[in-house]
């Protein structure tokens, strides 16, 4: 079958290098429409008359107020409150009352895995939806709508585009459409498609956590700031992990929180990488829990800290002698002394 995407004159044009280190955030703010490579992420499909009733008792959102063409940010918690899995949610938009759920590749399976293992008799659908497949925009994106239109991208297909769920320095929207028309898009700007880093750099400069399979289980949801980014609703109801979520938020308050750094190393940074502090050198104090490489032995990064050195204190990687950690600010505000 012949693909409906067909590359236009100004393909090679619309695209720009690459990498976030050869980047400039501010051109591309206002700037005509980019396309990103999100392929390390996964489409996972849940459907069935008990989709909605059946994700709303597991994640951390209220994904009945999940309108169309949004995307919506959860968490996915075990008992004790330790995050499985940070997932957007979007509707199909389909007649089979369906939900797409993007992940990490690294962590699908095993997300898949345990779903099932609490549909029972529900009428529910979970599988990997390999018809279908992710596209990252970024700059001067188009509306969200039901059927997008992909000529700003120098591309003619029928493309379903949802807003990101936070606000951050670039507008973003996710794109869906047939594997086939994604490839074909990969394809045309094979020679000129923003890196994937990029998407997750975008991320990280808006405070958004993400949970890969070194950092399962984890963090509790507060510690990553997750209530901060609209991750969490505490007016829903139960979820997994709910009893512990809303008592820090009422009677407690969050022992570390997320902060964004940027740091040097001759060494590769990976989630799960510890934070040392020099008032505690012995013990690690955080971990990190995304990062990316953004210049020759520089990377930014998002990491778990001491509620009370959010905003000061000595931060160091690998060890109390290793890199110092800059920190960057945050989009948001965060008091350590409250967990709302």
């Amino acid at each position: 079958m012949t693909s409906s995407l067909q590359p236009t004159d100004s393909t090679k044009k619309s695209f720009a290098l690459l990498h976030p280190s050869a980047i400039d955030l501010g051109s591309i703010a206002t700037d005509t429409p980019h396309l990103i490579d999100i392929s390390p992420l996964s489409l996972i499909r849940v459907s069935g008359n008990q989709a909605q009733s059946f994700l709303q008792g597991q994640f951390s959102n209220d994904i009945e107020i999940l309108g169309k063409n949004q995307c919506q940010l959860h968490a996915y918690c075990n008992p004790k409150g330790r995050t499985l899995a940070i997932i957007r949610i979007v509707r199909t938009g389909r007649t089979d009352n369906g939900f797409w759920m993007i992940v990490p590749k690294d962590i699908s399976e095993s997300l898949i895995s345990r779903l099932k293992m609490f549909v029972m008799r529900a009428k529910v659908d979970i599988h990997l939806d390999t018809d279908y497949g992710l596209l990252g925009m970024v700059g001067g994106v188009p509306n969200a709508g039901d059927v997008g239109d992909a000529n700003e991208v120098g591309l003619t297909a029928n493309l379903t585009h949802f807003n990101y769920p936070v606000a951050s320095v670039v507008a973003r929207q996710l794109i869906i459409a047939r594997a086939q028309d994604t490839a074909t898009c990969l394809e045309v700007a094979s020679d000129s498609l923003y890196h994937s880093d990029l998407w997750r750099w975008l991320d990280i400069q808006a405070g958004i956590p993400q949970v890969y399979a070194q950092t399962i289980a984890t963090f509790i949801p507060q510690t990553i700031n997750l209530e901060l980014v609209d991750g969490i609703s505490f007016n829903k109801g139960c979820f997994p992990g709910q009893e512990i979520i809303a008592r820090i938020k009422y009677l407690g308050k969050p022992k570390q929180r997320l902060i964004i750094a940027e740091v040097k190393s001759n060494c590769e940074i990976s989630p799960g990488d510890e934070i040392y502090t020099t008032n505690n050198p012995q013990q690690k104090s955080g971990l990190v829990v995304d990062a990316v490489k953004t210049g020759q032995n520089q990377f930014q990064l998002s990491a778990t800290v001491p509620a009370t050195m959010v905003e000061s204190g000595d931060l160091m990687l690998g060890s109390a002698s290793g890199a110092k950690l800059q920190r960057i600010g945050l989009p948001y505000e965060i008091n350590p002394d409250k967990s709302d």
